[in-house]
């Protein structure tokens, strides 16, 4: 079993999941196998709750999940649970931001207004030399 990437600080990103969707609600739910420790201090982390998130994807599609939010026993700090498809604290799939910062054919689909690109593409460039 692989242990999901604890970055940014109160997110845990996993890669490993598959989606629920129950069509009744129209919610997507994350399930999935890894674990992993706090990010802050490596200390097992509980269930405590679910929270809603939604997501637009290329065309501007919302899709709403619902995403655990997990308690450390150490230090007391939540931290959610996200799959790799949400970049944490954006409300667009993490393709549609990387086709935008790419400049791919598909970018000029985007649903996003121009100054969210914009944004994207300004707070992307100052965190370049960190990500490469």
């Amino acid at each position: 079993m692989t242990s999901p990437s604890p970055l940014p600080c109160g997110m845990i990103i996993v890669s490993s999941f598959n989606l629920d969707h129950n069509t009744k609600t129209g919610v997507f739910t994350i399930i999935t196998d890894e674990t992993s420790g706090c990010p802050l201090c490596d200390s097992e982390l509980t269930y405590r709750d679910s929270k809603h998130r939604n997501l637009k994807d290329l065309y501007g599609k919302l899709r709403r999940f619902l995403l655990r939010r997990m308690r450390c026993k150490e230090c007391n700090k939540l931290h959610t649970e996200l799959p790799n498809i949400i970049q944490p604290y954006k409300h667009y799939e993490s393709y549609v931001i990387q086709c935008i910062l790419d400049e791919s054919e598909e970018a000029s689909k985007c649903a996003a207004d121009d100054s969210t690109i914009r944004r994207w593409k300004k707070e992307f460039s100052k965190s370049a030399p960190d990500i490469a």
